[in-house]
């Protein structure tokens, strides 16, 4: 019909003019060009000092011409007409992508403040109703309406993020201190604290809302500030991890670790990598609101590899006192936390056994305004489980396939290879193999023409284990602090600190009443423990591993074995179970440490209670299984190098099986032979009770080769 053919003719029309968009941004740019290159000239032959074109401020007429402009290509594009054919969609992209580039391009031209008025307007136009024809539907070629304007406003941020001049263009606020490479001890901690505050007020929310949230017709653009288009793009990235469509989750994922990295690329090209991570510092604020939504993926699903990585760089890059404005921000909400049930068995303060999880948070579902100290250790958990290193790669090829095998591809994409190296202790287990069975065989000269990105995964596991760890250990310092500097606060320290002269006044700040109480403290020490005992219980390194004993030990020292006993609550048997697998590691720095935090706990434990009675049960309730794992743990290894060798099937015999236990029964006789004390009475306990643990080990050892022996005969009757 006749109305049928004016409307195909206008929507023709329409997009032909569409079309034109970029040939219009290209005359626009080169007019500006020409302009500012003939003030440039004039100002030479004035005599006026220039090195470089100046960037300009246009006139109010011509800036709000190309603001409208710019809006009405902006409105054109996101039509949900443009999504019922694929050569209107195609050319949506192709002229969303040119406004975009356009804006990147003005920042040469223009000054930051008209560019950022533009690059607002811009965004502005996905989030209000003013001037469009758009209606959530599915079009005509099957597609949604709405996640396609989600992709296209995920390529202009990916235009943005990918801008060469993207971290001048926000103006780290740091850069603007005097000395700010300088340490900052001459600065306050309420200076700090009104840095952060500041920091989080930078965010645009209504810039950033879903299509057709926004109540306004109309949103009116605020002034510049630093870290504008960082906290736009971290939010518009943040919101696209929650959508729907798993490819905008994985892509907005992806684009956020792709700002950071680039991020973490331009700070260690520059020095600046403190001021650079200070604009970021905001992100591990919003990451803390979605705990619970990353608790729903997998370890080792894309999202949060993608995600958890970024917090920990700002973790591990950021200025250390912003970080404490941090820490005590997140310590405000600790307060009540422990009254409760929904922490775990906290209601009552005369609750001796509590029941705990591995994970603080469990069980809490309702939703509340701020994040805590709480929903912290709760990321930091996520964290060390999306980074744990998941072993070699050449045992998952020869031992794995399927799912191994994909996973392998997928670590050679992600990380960068290297030569293939054998430890010092599997070449030394692999010759002595070879000589005992005498075979000629190089397994080295093998193994080192090959490629993995074993090595790699390594670094990247223990790098994010340690901040993930430190990080920890820093919040249970900085809540230290405040107690300290209270008068009420050293009675929820343990006793023997309280004299200690390293405490320090939370300066900028007059001294307040106690807002926590014994239970608060209780949920605290059950939260900062669930990291420790997390990062002991995955695989990690030496190093990390040591790290852990280390300020575990100084959880206990700063709050007391009481606290400690009271948060890990049930737990404590996988403590015991820990520990004592470490008490027989072959690296000795491993194993003086966990026999050190050992023996803390025993010598604190007889303190408070006079009696060993809360520790020998969980400690000896372990001690066979410990011992099989650690023998299990020897015969895989003893069975992997003899297929890296080709050798003939050996079976793992006592006598190897009993060498593997050696480190564990040095440890038993260090703790009896060697007690760390001068207690008469402690030290009779801890002989008695190391006596014990030596009869657990004498019979695991008789049980063992019994069951060898049976075996054996049983094997010789079948022939």
């Amino acid at each position: 019909s006749g109305d049928e053919g004016i409307a195909e003719a206008a929507s023709r029309s329409i997009g032909v003019a569409v079309a034109g968009a970029p040939l219009l941004f290209e005359v626009i740019k080169e007019s500006l060009g020409f302009r500012i290159a003939s003030l440039f000239r004039a100002g030479l032959e004035q005599g006026v000092s220039w090195t470089s074109p100046p960037l300009v401020v246009l006139d109010e007429s011509l800036f709000l011409g190309l603001e409208q402009v710019i809006s009405m290509i902006a409105d054109a594009c996101i039509d949900s007409r443009n999504f019922d054919s694929w050569e209107l969609r195609q050319m949506s992209i192709d002229v969303n992508d040119s406004i975009i580039r356009f804006l990147r391009d003005m920042f040469s031209f223009l000054s930051p403040k008209t560019v950022h008025r533009l690059t607002l307007t811009y965004l502005s136009r996905f989030v209000t109703k003013e001037g469009k024809h758009w209606q959530d539907r599915d079009s005509a070629i099957g597609l949604r309406c709405s996640w396609e304007i989600t992709k296209l406003r995920l390529n202009a941020i990916t235009g943005l993020i990918r801008f060469p001049d993207f971290i001048k263009v926000n103006s780290p606020q740091m850069l603007n201190w005097s000395q700010w490479w300088a340490p900052c001890f001459s600065r306050s901690d309420f200076f700090f604290d009104e840095i952060l505050e500041r920091y989080r007020r930078y965010c645009l929310p209504e810039f950033v809302a879903t299509e057709g949230s926004s109540q306004h017709l109309k949103i009116d653009t605020p002034g510049i500030h630093s870290h504008w288009l960082s906290e736009i793009c971290m939010d518009i990235c943040l919101l696209g991890t929650e959508h729907a469509e798993p490819q905008i989750q994985q892509r907005s994922a992806s684009l956020l670790h792709e700002l950071f990295w680039s991020c973490s690329q331009e700070g260690t090209s520059t020095g600046r990598s403190a001021p650079i991570a200070s604009m970021l510092v905001s992100f591990v604020w919003r990451m803390l609101s979605r705990v619970d939504y990353l608790s729903n993926f997998s370890a080792r699903s894309q999202l949060r590899k993608d995600l958890l990585p970024c917090v920990i760089y700002v973790l591990q890059s950021s200025p250390g006192n912003l970080l404490r404005a941090l820490w005590r921000k997140l310590c405000k909400g600790l307060k009540s936390k422990g009254s409760s049930d929904k922490f775990g068995g906290f209601s009552s303060v005369r609750t001796r056994f509590p029941s705990t999880h591995t994970s603080s948070r469990m069980g809490r579902q309702e939703p509340k305004d701020d994040p805590d100290v709480l929903d912290f250790f709760s990321l930091l958990n996520l964290a060390l489980r999306t980074l744990e290193y998941e072993g070699s790669e050449e045992h998952l090829e020869k031992d794995g396939a399927g799912t191994s095998r994909e996973n392998v591809q997928l670590w050679k994409k992600e990380f960068l290879p290297s030569a293939s190296q054998i430890s010092t202790a599997d070449a030394r287990s692999m010759r002595k193999l070879s000589d005992d069975i005498g075979s000629t065989h190089s397994a080295a000269s093998e193994t080192a023409s090959l490629t993995s990105s074993t090595v790699s995964r390594r670094w990247f596991g223990h790098d994010g284990s340690l901040v993930a760890v430190n990080a920890a250990h820093q919040l249970v310092w900085e809540l230290y602090r405040i107690l300290s500097g209270v008068p009420e606060g050293e009675s929820l320290l343990n006793p023997s600190v309280n004299g200690r002269g390293d405490k320090q006044q939370y300066s900028g700040q007059k001294t307040q009443s106690l807002p926590y109480t014994h239970v608060d403290i209780a949920v605290f020490v059950r939260a900062a423990s669930s990291v420790y005992l997390h990062a002991l219980a995955l695989r990690q390194s030496d190093i990390v591993v040591v790290r852990t004993f280390k300020v575990s030990a100084e959880l206990i020292k700063i709050f007391g074995i009481k606290k400690f006993l009271e948060g890990v609550g049930e737990t404590l048997q996988h403590w015991m179970r820990v520990i004592s697998l470490q008490c027989g590691a072959r690296r000795a720095v491993v194993r003086i440490e966990a026999t050190d935090l050992l023996e803390l706990i025993l010598r604190s434990t007889w303190h408070a209670y006079g009696s060993f009675f809360r520790i020998r049960v969980p400690l000896l309730a372990v001690q066979t299984e410990v011992m099989e794992r650690i023998v299990a743990t020897a015969a895989s290894r003893y069975y992997r190098d003899q297929r890296r060798l080709s050798a003939t099937f050996e079976p793992f015999s006592n006598v190897n099986a009993e060498a593997s236990l050696v480190p564990l029964w040095r440890t038993l006789d260090r703790i009896e032979k060697q007690p760390a004390s001068q207690n008469v009475a402690f030290r009779g306990a801890l002989i008695r009770m190391a006596g014990k643990l030596k009869k657990l080990y004498r019979a695991y050892i008789a049980a063992r080769v019994l069951s060898f022996i049976h075996g054996s005969r049983s094997e010789k009757g079948d022939e």
